[in-house]
């Protein structure tokens, strides 16, 4: 029998309360798993294939991982499974961020193992691989969704994809806005209606994005935009269109990226802590019914990976709402 720890979805440990592997867990509950992604010395990535006999059998991962089981943290979890799974002993480890699974009920951590072992020193665990290889990012990037096993590879991949010459996927505030998109297509499998949809997304995007401090949508209502659900603090209640960057992201319908909210003409500063912001427009019908609004107290915090992600995002929730 496999125990687990239980969590809250900060990753916060709930004391007296043990998940058994294999039983249904909790509302309101997570179960921790740690994956690993191995990149050696020369730039190639280790591809496990999985075991014919188990879900998703004989599809390559670009990672190591399992559950991390009662008593360990994330990053103690992903050493024992980096051993077990390819028998890589690891000292230090890359967090690369957490991956939050309503639906499942499970937090993936995600770690970075950077090695020069020798490359034919891969040992296979039986029963979870059957065979591993070495690729290129290049190969890595261009392998197709169905040899690959889960999204939060291929959005590691589009990382890469992103990447400018020198970063070699590294950045520090990578957010998979594919799975989000996929946990907000879940959600609303209970109800589709813009309120609650909104109030899921707002949820994922503050819980996922690293440096943000309000993640949140307004609703167009006749000519001003209302304030709708959000995460963080308090908010202005009322902006008039062509006011702000929200207001001005309504007006032109064109996304705005904005490094620096003090250098943008008439912005309203909610938050004085906030630095930068980008802002998406949101459509039904032809028209614009709202915007997503993101801020950070960093300045220059948002990309045009960001801006991508998040253009995506909104085009799920358009389908969504209709």
């Amino acid at each position: 029998m496999e125990l687990w720890d239980a969590y809250n979805i900060k990753e916060e440990p709930i004391s007296g309360v043990t998940l058994v592997r294999g039983e249904k867990v909790p509302d309101g509950l997570f179960h921790l798993v740690s994956e690993i992604i191995v990149r050696h010395a020369d730039g190639e990535y280790l591809l496990m294939q999985r075991d014919p006999a188990k879900h998703f059998g004989g599809m390559w991962e670009a990672s190591a991982g399992g559950s991390v089981i009662q008593g360990e943290d994330a990053l103690t979890g992903a050493k024992r499974e980096l051993f077990e799974e390819t028998g890589i002993k690891a000292e230090r480890l890359k967090d690369l961020g957490r991956v939050v699974m309503p639906g499942h009920r499970t937090i993936y951590a995600e770690f970075l193992c950077e090695t020069d072992l020798p490359k034919d020193s891969i040992v296979l665990q039986k029963g979870e691989t059957a065979a591993y290889r070495w690729v290129t990012k290049d190969e890595l990037m261009n392998m197709k969704t169905t040899e690959l096993v889960t999204s939060r590879i291929q959005n590691f991949i589009d990382e890469l994809r992103f990447a400018k010459p020198g970063q070699n996927g590294q950045g520090g505030n990578m957010t998979d806005y594919r799975l989000i998109s996929e946990q907000v297509r879940a959600l609303a499998e209970e109800s589709r209606d813009p309120i609650p949809v909104m109030a899921n997304v707002s949820a994922l995007l503050y819980e996922s994005m690293a440096d943000v401090n309000w993640a949140g949508f307004y609703l167009v209502k006749g000519e001003y935009l209302l304030l709708g659900p959000f995460q963080g603090k308090v908010a202005c209640v009322k902006i008039n269109k062509g006011r702000g960057v929200c207001g001005t992201a309504w007006k032109e319908d064109r996304t705005q990226l904005v490094p620096d909210v003090h250098l943008f003409p008439g912005h309203i500063a909610c938050d004085s802590a906030s630095r930068s912001e980008i802002v998406v427009p949101i459509h039904a019908g032809g028209e614009v019914i709202g915007v997503l609004d993101i801020d950070s107290p960093l300045p220059a915090r948002f990309t045009e990976a960001d801006k991508a992600g998040l253009t995506q995002l909104v085009e799920t929730i358009e389908h969504i709402i209709g």
